[in-house]
């Protein structure tokens, strides 16, 4: 379970078009494919934060993007997306 220890801070999120546009890149099938809440964490180990995330349904696989950062995304049980990015 990741927490305020190991989270530097949220960042500012996606448009929920430009996640959604990704999403199909990955499993979408956990939630219907829809997305109640979307939140972006900035953390500081995204090997620990993949850990911790680990057995839950997978948006976007892990992926380095043009702007710097190492994204994942991920449903949690109530169907929200939940976004880990560390930036180098």
């Amino acid at each position: 379970m990741l927490s305020a220890s190991n989270c530097a801070g949220v960042i500012p999120a996606n448009s929920r078009n430009s996640l959604m546009s990704d999403a199909t890149r990955g499993d979408n099938s956990a939630g219907g494919g829809t997305s109640t809440y979307r939140l972006s964490v900035w953390v500081d180990d995204i090997d620990r934060a993949e850990q911790a995330a680990k057995g839950a349904p997978v948006v976007k696989p892990r992926d380095r993007t043009f702007y710097g950062s190492t994204e994942l995304y991920v449903r949690d049980p109530g169907g929200n997306t939940i976004g880990f990015a560390q930036f180098d």
